[in-house]
């Protein structure tokens, strides 16, 4: 069972962060797949919904318009985790989950791997925007 202190003491310990708050944090990824390197920006953000303590996780991958709706949604339902969704004009790729259920670790993989997916999402478009 993870606390956000110990997810915040994790990431904090293993990463640079872009933003340190109290309830949320950004940090940039490197992934070296398929050779190059590219660079993913992932944001964490602790709330509460239904008395419980939650977590959510979520990285940009374009813009409105960059992408067809069609397109979006019949991506969505092959993702192995997280969904689309829209913050202000940016398309994210997002993940919410209640903390108790998850590890330090399980939070870790959450943060690497939906930076991953989006990076992928992104990378179909010829962009290293995010």
């Amino acid at each position: 069972m993870a606390s956000w202190q110990e997810v915040q003491e994790r990431v904090r310990s293993d990463y640079v962060l872009d933003v340190d708050e109290p309830r949320e944090f950004a940090l940039t990824i490197t992934h070296h797949e398929g050779g190059a390197a590219r660079a993913q920006r992932v944001m964490a953000r602790y709330f509460q919904a239904w008395g419980r303590d939650m977590v959510e996780v979520r990285s940009a991958f374009g813009k409105l318009g960059d992408y067809t709706p069609e397109g979006l949604l019949g991506d969505n339902i092959q993702l192995p985790l997280g969904a689309f969704a829209l913050h202000g004009q940016f398309l994210v790729l997002i993940h919410k989950a209640v903390l108790a259920d998850l590890t330090v670790d399980g939070v870790v993989f959450l943060l690497t791997r939906i930076s991953l997916l989006a990076d992928a999402l992104e990378e179909r478009r010829g962009g290293d925007r995010f």
